[in-house]
């Protein structure tokens, strides 16, 4: 079992080989060499070097290649050290790899005590938040207080926003004291202090001072909008594309919270607006000098960002997301939630009022820590990446996500990333290097820099116009490229007038080669070998037969040097040989040409279609005098039939009609009409008559029995052969006895047969035996079981003597029991001679 275990295994390693073998000779230059697994390319300046094998298998090797090509994929690692300030340990990873490689690198991850904190809220301020402003604006302190426990380096800020100050988002606006009269009717903030409408607000820059975030909070006032949606979307936009307004620094963990009570804008909304320009991805906040506030100044000409927007915004500048919201919209937060995958974003409840704001802040800033993953972001059909990790011990591990839960401060998370160049895309033939960014939500973000090495080093020393290419052409790796207008290896064929013949079929040379410098170089072929008769032959498929040559199979031109000839396509005998082997050669017009068989004394051609027929197969031996004839004289030569070349006359033996004699004379075979002759002779004294089938020119009839010296008369002295056969029903024997004639010639008969008359025959039929020989065995049977019954009886009665004669000598009278030992002994003195 281990032994066919161990030939399927070198079964599958062989196909494996050659198939890669296959793909690395596919490859016609450097780049698509390179762009092949495992492959080198050959860049010696021979042009003898097919183009075939430039470009082989590293691990089968060119011993003969001086200059070979073969970069090797590797990965360099910029690392750093894990600490309070540093939760990443590398920065960038430089990836060279071929088509078809994978490198691998580690990366490790740790939450760090103390890590610097950037909190940035956006409050919605449309009336329905009224209550909410008041709360945030008793516990802003609070909110201070509970980030330095988290970190004594964090910063706070905050922002607020209501939508676009526009119909039908927000409606006709008249100031009115210190109210509004929206389209002629009092606004819902008539009654109390109110602010004009506006989209977003940058309010209090990021600092760590809890009295200036606090006062922030004192200076701002609820405003008002028409529809239900608010312009959430911008404000976050605005607020994570513009760091220099809000503060937010490179080496901290950014949290955006967004406090709100309605659902928001998305893309397309501004339609209804006439609104329909994309925003760009920059920073549109600037100071309102008419209202003295910091505001998305734009936010009337561009509609509302997209969900992917927002997402791809937030991870470019590593700013995580979390929703404060009240429990009517939270089922469609978490949704949003959902869609912003890769950010490890937050959905939270905030009671009326947000009196719990504190406690949501608190649990969103677990959770963003408390869970380490990487987010590739898009991916490549070009380029693979994966990765495994590795959780401390405590924690969880989602699989399906290679992400790790329940992660604490200064847990190390370790992560193993493959990368794997899939194929030399258009995009890498252009430009070889590619940045990845993959961000780790919450924590960072560091670079991978893929270099695909597509191209080879030989490329660089190009040499144009250089003798090899004759001049029209480029000597790269060498292997000229070709200049437009002139083609093959050397660039010597006029792309315009290539000067190669066409064969009969219209191809250039025939189909069947190329065309080097307008002269047609043959296909050469390589058939397989085998030995067949002591003899080396060559084997080409055909169909579902093969041809079988005994020379080198070849494709050669003549007249019109188009490559079309070749000497494997003429008439083929039975056993597959072209041309019946060496007895004929293969023409340019596919016919057979015949060779000559040569004896001392005379010589034979071969002839047929195929070269298969001569004379000389009807001699005996196969060695012809000038006095043989042809079948001995005695039969019809079949030249093209070399195993049965002779048509013997009647009596003469195959193959080459030789006269029988006694050694070579046969008895007749069973159910053949001769022997059915022999039986009706033997029986019937006057055969003629009866035996009409029965020639008496070569049957006879003797009187008696044969002497043991007997001749068949007129039959030649010495070839009288004694035959016999025995019938079954009845059964009787026959003799008979078969001589050639003596004045025998080739038209005529040559076979006597002499026949004795019956003897007689067994005078009972065969079923008269069986019956005879079962009653013999039935009586036979009978016998043997009554000398078993009269032994048995026998035996029985000596066995019945022998008991009675024990019986009658056993004492059996009154008292005595033969068992019974008696207690007393008797001892004698033999001192006193008395009992």
């Amino acid at each position: 079992m281990r032994s066919v275990k161990l030939s399927v295994i070198l079964l599958y390693l062989s196909i494996f080989v050659v198939d890669a073998l296959q793909q690395c000779n596919t490859a016609t230059n450097c780049a698509d060499c390179y762009a092949i697994p495992n492959c080198a390319w050959c860049a010696d300046e021979d042009t003898t070097i097919p183009i075939t094998d430039r470009c082989f298998r590293r691990d089968v090797g060119f011993s003969e290649c001086k200059n070979i090509q073969d970069a090797e994929s590797n990965v360099d690692v910029s690392s750093i050290e894990l600490s309070e300030d540093v939760q990443i340990s590398l920065t960038k990873a430089r990836l060279e790899l071929r088509a078809g490689e994978t490198q691998t690198f580690e990366v490790r991850v740790r939450p760090a005590e103390n890590f610097p904190l950037d909190l940035y809220m956006i409050v919605d301020l449309s009336n329905s938040l009224a209550d909410d402003l008041n709360t945030i604006r008793s516990i802003a302190s609070d909110i201070a207080d509970s980030l330095r426990n988290i970190s004594t380096r964090f910063q706070v800020g905050f922002g607020t926003y209501v939508d676009k100050v526009t119909v039908p988002y927000v409606s006709r606006i008249q100031q009115v004291g210190n109210g509004y009269i929206v389209d002629g009717m009092p606004s819902a903030c008539e009654t109390s202090s109110c602010t004009f409408p506006f989209s977003y607000v940058h309010n209090i820059n990021l600092t760590n001072s809890s009295q200036t975030f606090t006062n922030g909070f004192n200076d701002i006032e609820i405003s008002t909008n028409a529809d239900p949606a608010e312009g959430t979307g911008d404000a976050m936009l605005q607020a994570v594309l513009c760091p220099e307004i809000v503060g937010w620094r490179e080496n901290a963990r950014k949290i955006l919270v967004v406090v709100t009570d309605e659902s928001m804008h998305t893309a397309g909304d501004g339609e209804v607006a006439g609104i329909v320009k994309q925003a760009p991805l920059k920073c549109r906040t600037e100071l309102d000098p008419e209202r003295g506030i910091i505001t998305y100044v734009d936010n009337t000409l561009y509609d509302y960002p997209s969900i992917e927007i927002i997402r791809q915004v937030f991870e470019d500048n590593l700013v995580t997301p979390v929703f404060a919201v009240r429990a009517d919209v939270l089922s469609y937060f978490g949704l949003l939630v959902d869609a912003l995958s890769g950010l490890n974003s937050q959905s939270l409840e905030i009671a009326d009022g947000s009196s719990n704001i504190i406690a949501a802040i608190e649990t969103a800033y677990e959770n963003i820590v408390s869970e380490v993953s990487l987010n590739y972001g898009t991916e490549s059909t070009d380029v693979t990446i994966t990765n495994t990790v590795t959780c401390p011990e405590g924690t969880d591990l989602v699989e399906d996500e290679m992400r790790c839960t329940n992660v604490s401060t200064n847990d190390t998370v370790i992560f193993t990333v493959s990368v794997t160049l899939n194929e030399c895309s258009d995009e890498f033939q252009q430009t070889d290097t590619r940045d990845v960014t993959v961000t780790i939500p919450g924590y960072g973000q560091f670079e991978i820099q893929i270099v695909a090495l597509c191209s080879c080093d030989c490329e660089e020393t190009s040499q144009r116009g250089n003798d090899i290419c004759t001049g029209n052409g480029v000597l790269s790796c060498g292997v000229c490229e070709c200049d437009p207008g002139w083609l093959g290896d050397i660039c010597c064929i006029d792309a315009n007038n290539p000067n190669c013949p066409s064969g009969a079929n219209g191809a250039e040379c025939s189909g069947r080669g190329d065309c080097v410098c307008g002269e047609c170089e043959c296909t050469r072929l390589d058939p397989e070998t085998r030995v067949m008769n002591g003899q080396t032959v060559y084997i080409l498929p055909d169909d579902d037969t093969e041809i079988i040559l005994v020379e080198q199979p070849r494709v050669y031109s003549e007249d019109r040097e188009a490559c079309e000839c070749d000497n494997f396509r003429c008439e083929r005998n039975k056993t597959e040989f072209v041309c019946s082997g060496n007895q004929g050669n293969c023409t340019c017009s596919g016919e057979c040409e015949c060779g000559m068989l040569e004896f001392e004394a005379r010589q034979f051609p071969y002839f047929g279609e195929d070269c298969s027929c001569n004379d000389a197969f009807c001699y005996e031996n196969q060695e012809p005098t000038s006095e043989s004839e042809p079948c001995n004289g005695n039969g019809d030569c079949q030249p093209c039939f070399r195993d049965t070349p002779c048509s013997c006359n009647i009596g003469f033996i195959e193959p080459f009609c030789v006269r029988p004699d006694a050694s070579t004379q046969n008895c007749f075979s069973s159910g053949s009409s001769e022997r059915n002759c022999v039986q009706c002779i033997a029986e019937n004294s006057n055969f003629i008559s009866n035996c009409g089938e029965c020639d008496p020119d070569i049957y006879s009839r003797l009187s008696g029995e044969a002497p043991s010296d007997f001749n068949v008369s007129g039959s030649d002295t010495g070839t009288t052969v004694s035959c016999e056969f025995v019938t079954t029903d009845p059964i009787c024997t026959y003799y008979y006895y078969i001589a050639l004639s003596e004045n025998a010639s080739v038209s005529n008969q040559i076979q006597l047969v002499a026949v004795e008359p019956l003897s007689g025959c067994f005078p009972l039929r065969w079923w008269h035996l069986a019956l005879i020989l079962l009653g013999s065995l039935i009586i036979l049977g009978i016998l043997i079981l009554i000398i078993v019954k009269l032994i048995f009886i026998a035996l029985d009665y000596v066995e019945l003597k022998k008991f009675q004669k024990e019986v009658a000598e056993t004492d059996l009278s009154k008292n005595f029991n033969p068992l019974y030992t008696s207690p007393e002994v008797k001892y004698d003195n033999i001192a006193f001679g008395k009992e």
